[in-house]
């Protein structure tokens, strides 16, 4: 008899165990679906907001008609206005550029996080009217802190006081080889200073 229930007792707990793993193994799979959607849904918002960006960019008006993001491998699809596809490799430098900011742009956005962007070397590969979408339309929202580090070629007076409005501070860094340090000077290569 005592035999006889330390069996049955065995086969109850094996029971329970059994439905504990198999609520277990469904839990894992609501979850895994779960974590699907919350991807798709932010890479969809990611593609939205590049779209977007991209476009307003581009000197080609809408340039793009459509921007995917596969959720299994990351891979990216866009298609010109004619549906036809376009290959990263064909964009040119400037475009390539424009493209990284804009999906740097989309990611940080569909995020909701404020981290500031620091861009090197921002100018060098556009042309005149990338620059300006650049300035006008990319920077004032780009995000809360835009650190842009250029030289004095590269952000000229023209493009400089097109920034002047949404530039809060604004430093020089000068080497000096006899000393062997870097001097910082508050104001821009040609800016003249006060006495």
């Amino acid at each position: 008899m005592l035999k006889k229930k330390k069996l049955q007792k065995r086969i109850r707990q094996a029971k329970k165990d059994e439905n504990i793993f198999e609520l277990c193994q469904k839990l894992s799979r609501v979850l895994s679906r779960y974590q699907e959607e919350q991807v798709k849904k932010y890479l969809g918002t990611v593609e939205r907001y590049f779209l977007q960006m991209f476009n307003s960019l581009m000197r080609k008006g809408q340039f793009l008609n459509s921007f995917k993001i596969d959720p299994q491998t990351f891979e990216l699809t866009m298609l010109n206005h004619s549906n036809r596809p376009i290959f990263k490799h064909s964009l040119s430098a400037g475009e390539t550029q424009l493209f990284f900011l804009s999906l740097l742009w989309a990611l940080l956005k569909a995020s909701k996080r404020q981290i500031p962007f620091v861009l090197d070397t921002l100018f060098g590969r556009l042309d005149r009217t990338h620059k300006e979408n650049l300035i006008q339309k990319y920077l004032p929202i780009a995000a809360n802190q835009v650190i842009i580090l250029s030289t004095n070629t590269e952000v000229d007076e023209y493009y400089y006081n097109q920034m002047k409005p949404y530039i809060q501070q604004e430093f020089s860094l000068h080497y000096d080889r006899s000393s062997n340090c870097v001097h910082i000077d508050n104001h821009y290569f040609f800016q003249k200073v006060g006495i």
